[in-house]
């Protein structure tokens, strides 16, 4: 079990290992996914398992939970890998805002694997758009970012589109 302060991941001094480096952005990653969220249930993500147990990598995805006293706790069920991360609130990686539409009002809608991983890596500088984009959830054996019907029609937000025959069915 990994137990960290996301505050020590800021401002890592060049030359640091890239290991180091994805440790990291994995924890951001972890933290921005949780806090789209409001505190209590746990949820399955649609952040990938970085851990490579036999040098293959891990099929799990990380569920998350917002646990009493600001701890994030994080597992993948297919490795077991998981910890407890602190340090997160006020911090920029934190997604935190209040929280006003029910999980029920959210939508799915598909995407790949390859597209929600690259779309991680754009400089988003709103904050709703990173809360749709973190706030990915996997359904099944898929991953797609839910959103408000409100979101759906608004502009810089994608339209969902159906699926085809040559597209795997993501939701």
């Amino acid at each position: 079990m990994l137990v960290s302060d996301v505050r020590h991941y800021f401002d890592l001094p060049d030359g640091v290992s890239n290991s180091l480096v994805k440790l990291a952005q994995q924890q951001f990653d972890i933290v921005r996914a949780a806090t789209t969220r409001p505190a209590g249930p746990t949820w399955a993500t649609a952040i990938a398992c970085t851990r490579r147990p036999g040098h293959s990598a891990c099929p799990g995805f990380v569920v998350v939970v917002v646990a009493p006293g600001d701890s994030i706790r994080w597992t993948c069920p297919s490795c077991t890998d998981g910890g407890v991360i602190s340090g997160w609130p006020d911090t920029i990686v934190a997604l935190r805002t209040t929280i006003t539409s029910p999980i029920a009002d959210l939508v799915a809608c598909e995407l790949s694997v390859g597209a929600l991983a690259l779309i991680r890596r754009v400089p988003l500088r709103e904050g709703s758009s990173e809360r749709i984009v973190y706030g990915a959830a996997r359904s099944g054996a898929s991953r797609a970012p839910t959103r408000t019907p409100r979101q759906i029609g608004s502009p810089g937000v994608p339209r969902p589109q159906r699926p085809s025959a040559n597209r795997p069915n993501w939701r």
